[in-house]
């Protein structure tokens, strides 16, 4: 294979291990990187355009789950009040998802070895595949050398499988605190992360507002009604320039950014509210826009045969549509909080969480 389709090679495996950490692929990473190697032999063009189709699932499942986990009330705090809660969400990977449509003409130098025009073949959390793919195997300067490689179809994780259902998992925790006016600011926050060579960030926050209070024919009616906006974005990158592949420019880094808007109606109704127990029902209607981009950038200059290489890789996904969220909550001991929902959106989301809260 020629340098650069080597290089390339490391690039796309560099980005891809952010995403296979949340899918827990690292049982599969050197397979996984194998097939990798052997489909840039046809080029990283068409390289790059299977591995967008095969890990789109991930991106778009992180994107919506963090549109989950910011509420389990429509009751806004009162003014210094707050909680902390603590959050698991379930982004249900629908069946669509699960494959993609691979058409031999949407590729230069990829096509189904059966002979078949189109076939569906699994993306990273769909099904184990048989299928194979030929390859046309191109040399350094992208050219084809007149020989083709068959090897098989990148398979999937198989979760229906293994564990029953086809989800991504995105947990998170905010703080509440409530502000005048019935009004509640969330935040979601970690410190920077550095391990080696990556770095992440995490920042949300959250608006909810009791819409009631201007409302005075509903004043006194016995359920809670607010507006809600929440905002998340998650920043990642990977430090290049320690690579065999840097020439001394020291500016290659591959980055990993995701955000995530909702906007929503929320309501609830506590249907028992004792001293040290109170049962809460609550709901929502709303809308969500996320989108995640995974990139390599810098400048690289490899080899005098090779061109410079200027922010190579770039993968974009996103995700936008309505959802309404259905879910019960329990309050213990007048702080601890336990709740559960369930969304339906583009990608259904199961939430369940845990929190202590001063009212």
């Amino acid at each position: 294979m020629g340098l650069e389709l080597r290089i390339k090679m490391r690039i796309l495996i560099k980005l891809l291990l952010l995403a296979a950490t949340l899918l827990f692929l690292v049982n599969q990473k050197a397979k996984a990187q194998d097939e990798f190697d052997a489909l840039l032999e046809s080029g990283a063009e068409d390289a790059e355009k299977y591995l967008g189709k095969y890990i789109e699932p991930v991106f778009k499942g992180v994107g919506i789950g963090l549109t989950n986990g910011w509420y389990n009330t429509a009751k806004p705090h009162k003014l210094f009040g707050f909680d902390i809660t603590v959050t698991g969400n379930l982004a249900m990977v629908p069946d669509k998802d699960l494959v993609f449509r691979f058409a031999n003409s949407d590729f230069e130098r990829i096509r189904l070895e059966s002979g078949a025009t189109s076939a569906d073949l699994p993306t990273v959390l769909g099904p184990k595949t048989t299928e194979n793919i030929e390859l046309v195997v191109v040399d350094e300067n992208e050219l084809p050398t007149g020989t083709t490689l068959s090897i098989e179809a990148l398979s999937g994780l198989d979760l229906e499988e293994e564990v029953g259902h086809n989800f991504v998992p995105v947990p998170m925790a905010h703080l509440g605190v409530g502000l005048p006016k019935n009004t509640e600011l969330k935040l979601r926050w970690a410190p920077t992360v550095n391990a080696d060579d990556f770095e992440g960030t995490i920042f949300g926050f959250g608006i909810m507002h009791d819409i009631k209070q201007w409302i005075p024919s509903l004043e006194d009616s016995q359920f809670n009604l607010s507006g809600f906006v929440g905002y998340t974005k998650i920043n990642a990158s990977y430090d290049l320039t320690n690579s065999d592949f840097n020439k001394g420019t020291n500016d290659q880094v591959s980055e990993y950014r995701v955000r995530a808007l909702t906007i929503q109606g929320l309501i609830s109704k506590d249907l028992i509210a004792k001293k040290l127990f109170e049962f809460t029902v609550y709901g929502a209607v709303g809308f969500n826009d996320t989108s995640s981009e995974l990139e390599m950038l810098g400048t690289y200059e490899l080899d005098e045969s090779v061109d410079t290489l200027v922010d190579p890789i770039g993968l974009s996904f996103s995700s936008a549509g309505l959802r309404g969220t259905a879910g019960l909550r329990m309050k213990l001991l007048a702080f601890l909080t336990i709740h559960t929902d369930y969304t339906l959106q583009e990608y259904n989301t199961l939430t369940a969480g845990v929190g202590i809260n001063i009212r």
